[in-house]
């Protein structure tokens, strides 16, 4: 865990786990170390709760699904966006992470490599009366730039998984 985390008020919302053994081979993703701007589209990634934005979240079933959504804000630690219905301009495969799918990645395709840009945090849902998974609700990712120093001095290994 960040040395300065304390709950998600704090925000320092990040961690590195160390793997021994991967079960799989499985190749690593480059980590975003450029600036994300508002407007930028990015592909997130869960396998918490489903539903839609009209019903809100209402099962679990474990698999894993993909949405897209596009940036609102990159200040300092987050990055968030707002989950829109059509009617508010919603992507085609809009969507946003649901219960249990805290620290679920999102991603950003550059120059036609797959990147990690965040990863799930936390939703503001007062827009939504206190309910998550409705249209209007925001979600607040770690933004993984912002942590650029301090993950390259806590990864362990030849090349740095970040860009340099």
């Amino acid at each position: 865990f960040h040395n300065k985390w304390r709950d998600i008020q704090s925000g320092l919302d990040i961690a590195v786990d160390k793997i021994e053994e991967p079960k799989q081979k499985i190749a690593p993703v480059t980590m975003f170390s450029h600036d994300l701007k508002a407007g930028e589209i990015i592909t997130i990634a869960g396998r918490g709760d489903t539903g839609n934005g009209v019903i809100g979240m209402k099962t679990q079933d474990s698999h894993m699904r993909v949405a897209e959504n596009r940036v609102d804000k990159v200040k300092n630690q987050w990055l968030s966006f707002t989950f829109d219905s059509p009617e508010n301009g919603a992507l085609e495969y809009e969507g946003m992470c649901g219960g249990g799918d805290s620290g679920s990645p999102a991603y950003i395709v550059k120059d036609g490599i797959i990147h990690v840009v965040g990863l799930s945090s936390w939703q503001d849902t007062e827009a939504t009366n206190w309910e998550q998974g409705f249209y209007g609700a925001e979600d607040y990712y770690t933004y993984i730039s912002f942590y650029k120093s301090w993950l390259n001095s806590h990864i362990k290994s030849e090349k740095s998984l970040i860009d340099k």
